[in-house]
């Protein structure tokens, strides 16, 4: 028997952009037989790959994974919320969902896709059962893997087509004015080009940096707030209506407070107190749940403890403030992101027992008898600098640091409820690991930026697996004392984007990978 779904309690979880991955340091044409090829012979293996891409996600009702026939309709937007639709709408009936996952083929047409960011709105019901529901938010579309490819060498004549140009790992300093760069934050925002906050160490404000381009060498920068002593450990995140988001911490009266952008540069910005309730709101992290409800974590630093605000609107003029782990002292180095069922999961440390928890939320609002705490890594004193974000398995994926040995470290949640967890040491080449931030890249695997203390280099780890049982690290800034502070996310072209502080020059700095895996002179087609 068919049964109607409920508009209100649809989520879609994961979605994911598949395609066709040459990999690193292959050809085209296979070992040892490049160079022997004419173009005449070349023609059959560089077909066009169409303009057609699977689609992947993962459907929940009231929580649960859904399971049977569905129809879905799906539209492209060139805005996050509001916006103009980009070509037709497609739909699809009877489709199979098994367990929540569904993958389907979509095709936009070669005028969908020329550069320009864009999200996927997705609407579902059963199969022929009512209305559809619109699930929000909408989706951001990562480029496709098949643009990305392996070095052509010993090929005098190429493809049409083919653009010869190397990509190079493009450095940039961002804001050289003044001591800068302590503290810094980025996110990409709703016109797909990075947003940076930091503290100007030397009048102590927030301010803010919106870059014009993906590699930032043109930018817009405000300072936001110059009452007091404030800009600490910000946090950068997109509200549902499009606007960044930055949450931090005011340190002359205690307080949490947020900046919700008045445009896209953040030029200007409605500031407001949301916790002022003892010293509150160090090491703060900013999601937004599948409700469409910005979550920001931080610590009480008077009662040591965790706390979470649900902000009841996109400015987050007002919030639900809830304390959800007192247990010792708790609360530092949060990170925060939505989890598979649409609420929010953060990592932080328990510097009592020296450890690295989880704590999920059970609704919403993450109100503290809603929420659930796993212990992910108590070997030694691990936890420090954490940074979360789910895989493309769904499940979530954590990097840290393990203080007891001065290494990198991840946790790998192998099920919804990370009742399995594999924890893998990723580089323990002298002292590095601290100033860790991690994001899932277009190739669906996670790469992580992090300090190397011992050389003070700015590095890399990209995992080999969707477990992150390995990973292939590198340094890539080693100029000076750089790779504090650093933040990574993928821009809309693919490709990583990290900022970082350059403590020997005192400023913030942003770094625009020229590949997948932040390897410069990786070649295009």
């Amino acid at each position: 028997m068919k049964q109607k779904l409920t508009p209100a309690v649809y989520c879609l979880i994961v979605a994911l952009m598949l395609g066709a991955v040459i990999g690193s340091g292959q050809s085209l044409l296979g070992t040892g037989t490049a160079a022997a090829m004419s173009v005449s012979q070349l023609a059959p293996l560089v077909a066009p790959a169409g303009t057609g891409f699977s689609y992947q996600g993962r459907l929940l009702n009231s929580g649960s994974p859904v399971t049977g026939q569905h129809d879905f309709t799906f539209k492209l937007f060139d805005a996050l919320a509001g916006g103009s639709q980009v070509g037709t709408t497609l739909t699809l009936t009877n489709q199979t969902v098994t367990n929540g996952i569904f993958t389907v083929s979509l095709d936009f047409g070669d005028t969908a896709f020329i550069g320009d960011a864009r999200w996927l709105e997705t609407a579902v019901r059963a199969a022929g059962v009512g209305l559809f529901t619109t699930l929000t938010p909408r989706q951001p579309i990562t480029p496709v893997p098949y643009a990305l490819s392996a070095p052509w060498f010993g090929i005098s004549t190429k493809p049409n087509g083919y653009n010869p140009n190397r990509i190079v790992n493009d450095g940039t300093t961002v804001d050289s004015t003044n001591d800068v760069g302590r503290y810094s934050a980025m996110n990409i925002g709703a016109d797909g080009l990075p947003l940076i906050a930091y503290q100007d160490v030397t009048n102590l404000d927030l301010k803010v940096a919106h870059c014009k381009d993906l590699a930032c060498n043109s930018r817009t920068i405000t300072t936001l707030d110059a009452t007091g002593n404030t800009g600490y450990t910000p946090a950068v995140g997109l509200s549902p209506d499009g606007m960044g988001l930055i949450s931090y911490h005011d340190n002359t009266n205690g307080d949490l407070k947020v900046a919700h952008c008045s445009n896209i540069e953040c030029t200007d910005a409605l500031i407001t107190t949301l916790d002022s309730t003892g010293d509150v709101g160090m090491y703060s992290s900013i999601t937004v749940n599948g409700a469409g409800r910005p979550l920001i974590s931080y610590q009480d630093v008077t009662n040591l403890s965790l706390k979470v605000a649900a902000c009841n609107n996109p400015s987050c003029t007002t919030a639900q403030l809830s304390t959800l782990d007192s247990v010792g002292s708790v609360g530092t180095f949060t990170s925060i992101t939505r989890n598979y069922d649409g609420n929010g999961i953060i990592s932080y440390y328990d510097s009592t027992n020296g450890d690295l928890k989880l704590a999920y939320c059970g609704d919403a609002t993450c109100s503290a008898g809603s929420v659930g705490f796993l212990p992910v890594d108590s070997t030694g004193t691990v936890g420090q600098y954490s940074s979360i974000t789910l895989g493309r398995d769904g499940f979530p994926l954590i990097s840290y640091f393990d203080n007891t040995n001065d290494d990198l470290k991840v946790a790998h949640c192998n099920n919804d409820i990370c009742s399995s967890i594999t924890r893998t040491t990723l580089d323990s080449t002298g002292s590095v690991g601290t100033f860790t931030s991690i994001a899932t890249g277009s190739d669906g695997l996670g790469i992580i930026s992090y300090h190397d203390l011992t050389n003070l280099d700015l590095k890399i780890a990209h995992c080999v697996n969707v477990a992150c049982t390995g990973a292939a690290t590198r340094a890539i800034d080693t100029t000076g004392d750089v790779g504090e502070y650093s933040s990574i996310a993928i821009g809309v072209d693919g490709l990583p984007i990290i900022v970082d502080r350059d403590n020997t020059n005192t400023l913030v700095q942003s770094l625009h990978c020229g590949s997948p895996t932040c390897v410069s002179y990786a070649r295009r087609r």
